[in-house]
């Protein structure tokens, strides 16, 4: 479940209110997002069901997936260029955002046993079958949302995947929220043997609450959000959401300039990195100067603005016994030993450790020493590089064979992808 989003590129902590105009929150396990003219957008990131609500002040005036909402059900399917698609598949290409690497048509495979499959679901109480059970816990709501769409895609997914309980539980959970955004009572349908959920810490289940997720930053400004009930993770009482998890009141984070953060994140609040503030317990904000260092650029990277380094620097060993540092400090240093050129030092997760090492060995006389090998340990394999064999490349520990770097390029990258899966 989603407890952050991004602004125009920038990554917040829920809820989140502008002016009063736009306003994001979590309800149960979707997030909802309305506005002050009456749009409603809600993503469940579980079931992956979303939907859109609009006044009827945009009947007519609207175009897409969702047809035009004209109250006329015949031209739904109208396509970009205002024609009728022939079939679902133009329908949907025609509103394609653009061609964007991966993005492409998906047909549906078929499955064998389907047929079968579905006529032991429908007379089934259980899985896929409890959505149509007459006498189930979704039978007030039959009249209300058409099971049948639900049930289908249930199937469909269970023929599919063989029977995985995530996805029938996915399916049967889709519909208990469409339900619940139609008004329909939903019975008790989880239990310890199927589709059961484990709340995190301080938090438990709930079929229907009817209430707003309490979070750390509403206690400071009230959100307005909608009354159907939603079924969900809660916090425990005495605890409120702060970010993903549910804490105890005093152990809040801050309010600063209408973005909520959790105690002990620090933070840009300008856009830029001359200013740097942290959030302290008790929701004090603390702020100072700030600038990058040497090698960093202030940049917005995954929708969090800091310093990024930037750039690269080259160390080198050449000749006999001459060696530059990265920061460009010029050395000698003879020996017929095996040294590390480099390697990461820290334990710092965003960084891919490697470990470079250089073999020396004596150049006919004891006072000079030239490199024999140089090794790349990095992505758990082993890469030697020879002297006079130019072209050359040797896995160590005979996890790699020996290459022709010019004529099996190709054969090395797959054979290094083949070691790293």
């Amino acid at each position: 479940m989603p407890e952050e989003m991004k602004v125009n590129s920038f990554l917040i902590n829920l809820p989140f209110n502008l002016d009063k105009k736009i306003t994001v929150y979590r309800k149960g396990w979707a997030t909802v997002i309305q506005t002050d003219f009456g749009l409603t957008v809600t993503y469940a990131r579980w079931s992956g069901r979303s939907t859109v609500t609009l006044p009827v002040a945009y009947a007519g005036a609207v175009c897409g997936l969702c047809g035009n909402f004209n109250m006329d059900r015949k031209d739904d399917m109208l396509m970009r260029d205002g024609t009728l698609a022939p079939n679902p598949i133009s329908f949907g290409q025609s509103w394609k955002v653009g061609d964007l690497p991966g993005c492409s048509s998906v047909m549906i495979p078929p499955c064998a046993t389907l047929e079968a499959i579905e006529k032991e679901q429908r007379g089934s109480r259980v899985q896929c079958g409890l959505i149509l059970y007459k006498n189930g816990p979704f039978r007030e709501c039959h009249s209300k949302v058409d099971p049948n769409g639900y049930f289908l895609d249930c199937v469909y997914g269970y023929c599919f995947l063989s029977g995985r309980e995530s996805n029938v539980c996915q399916a049967v959970a889709g519909y208990a929220e469409a339900c619940q955004e139609a008004g329909a009572m939903v019975r008790p349908w989880r239990t310890t043997q199927f589709c059961y959920l484990s709340c995190p810490l301080n938090s438990h289940y709930e079929l229907c609450s009817s209430s707003c997720d309490l979070t750390c930053s509403n206690l400071y400004a009230p959100v307005q959000c909608t009354t159907q009930c939603k079924e969900g993770c809660m916090c425990d009482e005495g605890f409120v959401l702060s970010g993903d998890l549910c804490v105890p009141i005093s152990q809040c984070g801050c309010l600063h300039r209408g973005l909520y953060y959790q105690p002990g994140e620090t933070f840009h609040p300008s856009g830029s990195c001359e200013e740097q503030c942290m959030c302290q317990a008790g929701g004090e904000v603390v702020c100072k100067a700030f600038s990058c260092g040497a090698g960093e650029q202030c940049r917005l990277v995954d929708g969090v603005q800091k310093c990024h380094p930037f750039g690269s620097a080259t160390c080198s060993a050449s000749g006999h016994p001459h060696y530059l540092s990265f920061d460009g400090v010029p050395f000698d240093f003879q020996g017929t030993c095996t040294y590390i050129l480099a390697k990461t030092c820290t334990d710092a997760s965003d960084l891919i450790p490697f470990t470079i090492s250089v073999e020396k060995e004596d150049w006919g006389t004891r006072n000079v020493s030239v490199a024999k090998l140089v090794s790349i340990q990095v992505y758990g394999i082993t890469l030697t590089l020879l002297q006079n064999k130019q072209g050359l490349i040797m896995g160590a520990d005979e996890r790699c064979d020996v290459f022709t770097v010019d004529s099996a390029s190709e054969e090395i990258n797959s054979s290094i992808l083949h070691q790293l899966e």
